[in-house]
């Protein structure tokens, strides 16, 4: 790309030539576009280093002759003009011409001679940091993932370093072990393949060209998909009552190399039986994942399973709720239209008022099969509720339910 672009210039500086009233020499060619009667020398080093300042000499013009210098480079041209003396003309090139590594062309004229080199402008020393690009950043921890680390190590001026420099990078893996690799510099980076090793964790990689180094980059190597897992409950399992928690955890999930899953996993839990279905969310926390469920409010079964990306557990988790029989004393008033009924004091285990809240039905019906029904929570272990009696006739039948319990009352 830079030798397209050093003839396109080149060209550009000979169309310049062209169209430039040339200078008065002294000494000139036959009329007509015949040669000059003399030659033009350039003299210049073959390579100079990056934003270094130099001298090229222009040899060949007669004194007091004026000649004109064209370098022609990756930043673009710049002309200058000189006389020559007994020694030929000499020009001083500033560093600012010299920065950009690669070909740079100077072009002479004096009259109609002109003459042309081309020099090597050479990348100084590696400036730091080196910087290690590593993506992607995060691989699997199962030996057959991989990443891959760039580097471009540059001078002051941003010149990448030429093919063939020498680059050292270093990776210290999860188990704490340290690999060195030499590297080198082709097409202007290095570059280096970077294999997940059977061990999860924090990784760091790092590169240095001679005494220039950087920071070096994480590197994390994390899990895989653990392997089925199972479930069990944490504590006593409570009682049907609609309001006690039940804590469920996973095992450790753990995959085939025995590396735990990091922190924050998502794991999904999914049930059904006498709560109905449904499901819960969680994340783990040294490998293992909580769930809190509200215990259904009537005795029985809840079969419980869950996911982890992509992975289920090995078996599924059946807990069984049961009864609390509690004791549910019911009084009832009839109205004109209505009945008032008062449930509780309700009891429970040893004795105890059942807890603020707990949901508790009231359905007062017919001889003829008609009824009505009202619900409320208990307060204090009781609940009073008025049922109206629009379309009911002769006696009443009485019946409050308490977590699937009931006690019923006959009302003339």
């Amino acid at each position: 790309m830079l030798a397209v672009v050093s003839v396109l210039l080149l060209a550009a500086a000979a169309g310049w030539f062209a169209t430039r009233p040339a200078q008065d020499t002294g000494t000139s060619g036959t009329g007509g576009g015949t040669a000059s009667a003399y030659a033009l020398t350039l003299e210049l080093p073959d390579r100079v280093a990056a934003a270094e300042t130099m001298s090229v000499r222009v040899g060949g013009a007669p004194i007091g002759a004026t000649v004109s210098l064209v370098s022609i480079g990756g930043l673009g041209t710049s002309t200058a003009d000189s006389i020559a003396g007994a020694n030929g003309a000499l020009f001083r090139i500033p560093s600012a011409t010299t920065r950009w590594a690669g070909a740079l062309t100077f072009v002479a004229r004096s009259g109609e001679a002109i003459a042309s080199r081309t020099m090597r402008v050479v990348p100084g020393a590696v400036v730091e940091p080196t910087v290690a690009e590593v993506g992607p950043k995060t691989i699997v921890a199962d030996g057959a993932d991989v990443s891959m680390m760039v580097t471009v190590p540059v001078d002051a001026w941003g010149n990448a370093q030429p093919d063939g420099t020498p680059v050292t990078m270093v990776r210290k893996r999860p188990t704490g072990g340290v690999e060195r690799r030499r590297l080198t510099m082709a097409g202007l980076f290095a570059y280096a393949m970077l294999p997940s090793g059977k061990s999860a964790g924090n990784g760091l990689v790092g590169v240095s060209v001679g005494d220039a180094s950087g920071s070096a980059v994480d590197l994390a190597e994390v899990a895989a998909p653990p392997l089925p897992f199972t479930l069990r409950t944490v504590g006593f399992v409570p009682v049907a009552d609609g309001r006690s928690l039940l804590t469920v955890r996973t095992s450790t999930l753990r995959d085939a190399h025995g590396n735990v899953e990091p922190d924050g996993t998502a794991v999904r839990l999914l049930y059904d039986g006498v709560a109905g279905e449904g499901e819960a969310a969680s994340y783990t926390v040294g490998g293992l994942a909580d769930f809190t469920l509200e215990a259904p409010d009537r005795a029985g079964r809840m079969r419980l399973r869950a996911e982890c990306r992509g992975t289920t557990t090995a078996r599924v988790l059946q807990v069984a709720f049961p009864t609390v029989d509690p004791r549910i004393p019911v009084t009832a008033a009839r109205g004109v239209n209505e009945v008032t009924v008062t449930v509780g004091p309700v009891t429970g285990e040893m004795g105890a008022l059942m807890v603020d809240g707990t949901p508790a039905a009231v359905t007062i019906t017919d001889a003829t099969g008609k009824h009505n029904d009202a619900s409320g929570q208990l307060i204090g272990g009781s609940l009073t509720l008025t049922l109206v009696t629009d379309g009911l006739t002769g006696p009443l039948r009485v019946r409050a339910t308490v977590l699937g319990a009931a006690t019923t009352r006959d009302l003339a």
